[in-house]
């Protein structure tokens, strides 16, 4: 099954963000085509939650909808969900 857009399940704002907002359920598995790549979801997402976009390193910025919302307290992977923030 070939990639689905991103545009298809979730909100990219900026192009600064490094993370999405799902507008629906993503099953576990999904795969999305964003930015040249594809992002496969280890984990099911749940609508209204947040997964990243691309690799973000411990200590860098999480930027939703151009404003930055917090801290990565640890790396977290492209299409990973665990955005723990400090």
């Amino acid at each position: 099954m070939a990639a689905a857009p991103l545009t298809d399940y979730a909100v990219h704002l900026r192009p600064q963000d490094n993370i999405a907002v799902a507008i629906r359920p993503i099953p576990a598995g999904t795969e999305l085509h964003f930015d040249g790549a594809t992002l496969k979801l280890p984990a099911a997402v749940k609508m209204g939650h947040k997964f990243a976009v691309r690799p973000i390193k411990e200590g860098d910025a999480i930027s939703k909808y151009g404003q930055i919302i917090g801290f990565a307290g640890r790396a977290i992977a492209a299409a990973s969900t665990s955005t723990s923030t400090t």
